[in-house]
């Protein structure tokens, strides 16, 4: 047999330079053939060789999630963007939900406002729950929110995050505390948020400083305080109200010293 004079025609599929593939949250070429890849590094040392290896490594990293604490300090630090290819909606948001505590049950209230249509001053309350026994405490800790709001949800993002900060042991609202020495007695008085009524209960405490009995303490705080139906509307009427009882049961004008 004789072979055909026509040439035999093939048709070669055309194959770009490079394709485009997805590692974590950045697009980047990767080369198929060696004229792409020759151009491909050429153009990468160019572009990319004043940049630091802290974003190579942590956006190879955010593929993979499990390596580091949360997928949003992969690609943010100190909320600013690492690199330049790294994507504007990846954010390191605001936490929005409550603290995962056990021991305490939060809650955000506002405050009747000022003026009709105003904004309300807000705060959250870190309920002690003792689930072991079944008892409620009656009183709750106060974290007062620093913003003005017009609703609950504008203040839920400040609420959530004081509540995280105050579960991580960041924050400590400052206790209100007033006190005074009357005759041999340290009379000490601080008042503590009700959450039945969101007032403040006076709390005394009488310590002696007499050599027969001294550093006894005398506490007024529990279910038969004087103090359990008697509360105020802010923390430095209560406090002052709790001192001056307590000088008036040092002085003998009120029943029940017993140190």
């Amino acid at each position: 047999m004789g072979r055909s004079n026509q040439k035999c025609s093939s048709v070669r599929p055309v194959i770009p330079p490079y394709t485009r593939e997805r590692i974590g949250n950045v697009i980047s070429p990767s080369p198929i053939c060696q004229q792409g890849k020759r151009r491909f590094n050429r153009i990468f040392l160019i572009r990319h060789h004043r940049q630091s290896c802290f974003w190579r490594c942590h956006t190879v990293n955010s593929a993979y999630p499990s390596r580091i604490g949360t997928p949003d300090r992969a690609l943010v630090h100190e909320g600013r963007t690492t690199g330049p290819h790294v994507s504007s909606r990846v954010v390191r948001g605001r936490p929005m939900s409550w603290p995962p505590d056990s021991q305490n049950a939060y809650a955000l209230w506002l405050e009747p406002p000022e003026s009709p249509g105003g904004g309300s001053r807000a705060y959250v309350t870190a309920h002690p729950v003792y689930r072991d026994i079944g008892v409620h405490s009656r009183f709750a800790v106060r974290l007062d929110l620093p913003g003005v709001y017009l609703d609950k949800s504008a203040a839920a993002a400040d609420a959530f995050a004081i509540a995280r900060r105050y579960f991580h042991g960041r924050y400590s609202p400052l206790p209100v505390e007033s006190a005074k020495t009357l005759k041999g007695y340290r009379i000490t008085a601080h008042a503590r948020f009700r959450i039945d009524s969101h007032q403040w209960e006076p709390i005394l405490s009488i310590r002696s400083g007499r050599q027969d009995n001294k550093g006894a303490v005398q506490t007024f705080d529990g279910g038969d305080s004087p103090f359990v139906h008697r509360t105020f509307p802010t923390a430095m009427t209560a406090a002052n109200y709790g001192l001056a009882y307590g000088e008036r049961i040092v002085l003998g004008l009120v029943n029940g010293l017993r140190v």
